[in-house]
């Protein structure tokens, strides 16, 4: 006998009841509430209930109150971010949901790419999504954003749940995704617009809007071609960027004043920016270190040649400490996205001078936390593991951390010193303060 094909039940639409519900942008809802939702994503429409928010949305009455009608649609779980756009952009509706469990991450192979328009108005939209990649969830009702403010102000990637190790994990680990996905439009970072980047940019600016140091084209970490000095300010522009992204998604931030903030941000920046580049240079398999805009600097002495002297000497002591004291030791350790996405936060808890009191009370308490959530997750990530071995794991987790203090300092005062000379132009407003003025 042949197969016969079943037809599957009938699912209601979650949001206003209707049978016949089928899955459309990540749920599952009725072919009306659907073209509702991608009308209002589309035409970016903008609805006001006039009831408190608090109509019901049943099948007889949806068109009562559009803004309740959207606003259920985003709480069952449709995401603007797969509405098609109108430029062709094809999008499976079928990914995953639920974002997997934290061990899973480390097996995502494709990332998803986020694309901006170049208008601070444009909506985001989704391209080239992976069905294995977990879809980013929104956060609170889609909106259009400034593109020059910090990537925390697009509410892509929800506040965890601070008393969850899991939702704590998985949150940081779509904060770095999403720091290298998010691209300000279609650029690779070779096109004539890249070139718009700036290092005479106040610190206070560059931290709240990051696109004032430069455009967000796809940052590219894969090895292709040498650093050479006329490239170093446009990659440390971006990687700077990068890191004023990253950063504006640590929940304690927003706790701190605005002094204690600047002074966190900018003493911090260098080794976090070190963990990043030590994490991707180590997923990318990269000879040497990997720098951005596809160029890297090469650990093999024979190849170094070809490397301009003006950022050699830097390069080198730095590559050859990162090699061996960071990339390998994670290699052994078989390290997890998760374990280092919170190895990175943690590097950023380290009190710098002149914190007020109550900022110092704030960095100590969220290191304790971070501490905490990373001895739980060393846990769950090995539970064959005895006492000991969780113990060791962990010391060997947080000696990357003086490892990369001491990277940092190098450059420090090797960048220091190019920043106040203007070797391969890297005089700046933005680098004296991230290099020279901190250690004043």
């Amino acid at each position: 006998m042949g197969c016969q094909g079943v037809r599957p039940p009938d699912r209601s639409c979650l949001v206003c009841g209707e049978r016949g519900g089928s899955k459309h942008y990540g749920s599952y809802c009725c072919s009306g509430c659907k073209g509702f939702f991608r009308r209002t994503i589309r035409f970016k429409k903008v609805y006001k209930c006039m009831s408190e928010n608090s109509c019901l949305i049943e099948k007889e009455y949806r068109n009562c109150c559009r803004a309740c009608r959207f606003q259920k649609c985003m709480d069952v779980g449709l995401n603007p971010l797969l509405v098609h756009s109108d430029r062709g952009v094809t999008v499976d509706d079928d990914i995953p949901t639920v974002v997997p469990e934290v061990g899973a991450f480390a097996e995502t192979k494709k990332s998803p790419t986020f694309l901006l328009a170049d208008s601070p108005t444009d909506v985001i939209c989704l391209d080239d999504v992976s069905p294995l990649t977990p879809r980013l969830p929104i956060c609170g009702p889609f909106s259009t954003v400034n593109n020059q403010l910090a990537l925390v102000a697009t509410n892509i990637v929800p506040l965890p749940d601070l008393d969850d190790t899991r939702s704590i994990c998985r949150y940081f680990v779509m904060v770095e995704r999403l720091c290298d996905d998010f691209v300000d439009m279609s650029l690779n970072s070779s096109s004539p617009q890249t070139d718009r980047y700036s290092l005479n940019v106040p610190a206070e600016i560059a931290f709240d809007q990051p696109r004032a140091i430069t455009h967000r084209y796809k940052i590219d970490w894969t090895p292709k071609c040498f650093l050479q000095a006329s490239g170093l300010k446009k990659v440390w522009c971006r990687i700077v960027g990068h890191f004023a992204d990253w950063a504006s998604h640590i929940p304690e931030l927003a706790k701190l004043d605005d002094n204690d903030k600047m002074r966190m941000l900018i003493g911090r920046s260098i080794p976090c920016i070190w963990f990043l580049i030590g994490h991707r240079s180590l997923i990318n398999n990269t000879d040497g270190l990997s720098l951005s805009a596809g160029t890297y600097f090469p650990a093999d002495e024979a190849q170094q040649k070809y490397v301009d002297e003006e950022i050699l000497t830097l390069c080198k002591s730095l590559c050859d400490l990162l090699m061996s004291d960071f990339v390998k030791p994670m290699r052994e350790m078989k390290t997890t996205e998760a374990e280092y996405a919170l190895i990175r936060v943690l590097s950023f808890f380290i009190p710098v001078p002149r914190l007020s009191p109550a900022g110092r009370e704030i960095i100590a308490s969220g290191r304790n936390k971070y501490l905490s959530v990373l001895s739980d997750l060393v846990k769950k990530t090995h539970p064959h593991f005895g006492f000991a071995q969780v113990v060791d794991r962990i010391g060997k987790l947080l000696m990357l951390i003086p490892v990369v203090e001491k990277i940092s300092q190098i450059e420090d005062d090797t960048l220091g010193m190019m920043t106040v000379f203007n070797v391969a132009e890297m005089q700046g407003e933005l680098p004296f303060e991230i290099h020279v003025r901190k250690n004043m």
